[in-house]
């Protein structure tokens, strides 16, 4: 089906437009009554899905707890506890996972349930993958062991929601070749009609984070090149960070580079907005002025050669945008005909840049 006719069917779903006012909870607390009134068919099925790996002495669930200690779901059996971390329209967190993890005993069974697959590997985390069109198939297994019509028909629905949400994302796909940098056209505008225009842009920028970091990875050979927090200096120095958020419903990336003490060097991709920043704290902080302002004076940085000055903001004779007391930047605006690979282009001769001004501002700044 096209993105149009899967929101056709979504609009039908009575438990679809439930969900709508608080989206993870309200899947937490369904699979929770599932469990609850389901607990050794459902018991069963959960525990010969992860019967490979994991031993179950007993496959009757015993208890069912809903955000516990900031866990989402945690499915208790005799010697055994399944702990799902549930992501609606959020993108799986790599350090949240870890953090989670290392609160609970490790013996555990620990799931990440999601809607967009996770960008990194979770084996690696010891974390097992349970996507929302996994969950479906769990859950037909279950019908027919369900006698109470009323139930049977709740859970038929909500299967048929889920496979069409976990369906609405396939259409999606970011070809670089001759995609644009246009997240908000008529897509976007489906997307809002039912109210997950957030898991839209979300999913958009998530796929795009992974194309910077695979194009970053081909083309620069001299640093390392992850996915990670912003600003997260203390445990990424030398290395080229990407980033993702949401701010006030517009997706922003952040690719990060320092190696000096304080200040971190920046390309932010702010909703339609190309920004150079200087992100600065500490002594640095009161010095970010000035650093700036003589990296603009030797062409450094700041500048946008792909533009004419008169399209770099801020204007009125302003030099930098201001965010909060720490970040400096200035911006130039992306129309929405930009193709992605002009892009990538563009972002890998400023992460050059970004590298060659922090190695040289150790000798002149510091």
């Amino acid at each position: 089906m096209t993105v149009p006719e899967i929101i056709t069917e979504l609009k039908k779903s009575p438990l679809f437009n439930l969900s709508l006012s608080s989206k993870e909870l309200f899947h937490s607390n369904f699979i929770a009554w599932i469990c609850e009134n389901y607990q050794i068919s459902f018991g069963e099925i959960l525990a010969n899905h992860f019967a490979e790996k994991f031993n179950f002495p007993d496959k009757k669930i015993i208890s069912v707890q809903r955000e516990t200690r900031n866990l989402d779901l945690t499915i208790e059996f005799n010697e055994i506890k399944i702990i799902v971390e549930n992501k609606v329209k959020s993108v799986p967190d790599r350090q949240q996972l870890i953090d989670y993890k290392g609160k609970s005993n490790s013996n555990n069974i620990f799931v990440l349930l999601t809607i967009i697959k996770p960008s990194f590997e979770l084996k690696d985390l010891g974390w097992e993958l349970l996507t929302y069109r996994d969950l479906g198939i769990l859950l037909s297994n279950l019908i027919d062991r369900i006698t109470d019509d009323y139930h049977k028909k709740l859970i038929q629905d909500y299967i048929y929601f889920i496979n069409n949400l976990s369906d609405l994302l396939k259409p999606l796909s970011l070809n670089i070749e001759d995609s644009y940098y246009d997240f908000y056209g008529s897509d976007y505008t489906l997307f809002k009609e039912i109210r997950l225009h957030d898991l839209y842009i979300k999913y958009n920028y998530a796929e795009l984070v992974k194309e910077i970091e695979k194009y970053l990875k081909s083309n620069l050979t001299s640093k390392e090149v992850k996915i990670g927090k912003r600003y997260s200096h203390e445990t990424n120095r030398n290395k080229v960070v990407i980033s993702t958020t949401l701010v006030n419903g517009k997706g922003v990336i952040n690719i990060d580079f320092s190696d000096q003490d304080e200040i971190i060097y920046g390309i932010m991709l702010d909703g339609g907005r190309y920004n150079h920043y200087l992100y600065a704290w500490g002594e640095k902080e009161k010095e970010k002025i000035e650093i700036a302002d003589k990296l603009q004076l030797d062409k450094k940085w700041f500048l946008f050669d792909f533009v004419n000055e008169n399209e770099v903001y801020p204007k009125n004779g302003k030099n930098y945008n201001r965010f909060g007391k720490s970040m400096i930047y200035r911006s130039i605006k992306l129309n929405n005909d930009t193709l992605l690979s002009i892009l990538l282009e563009r972002i890998l001769k400023d992460v050059n840049k970004l590298t060659e001004i922090s190695t040289n501002a150790n000798n002149v700044y510091n």
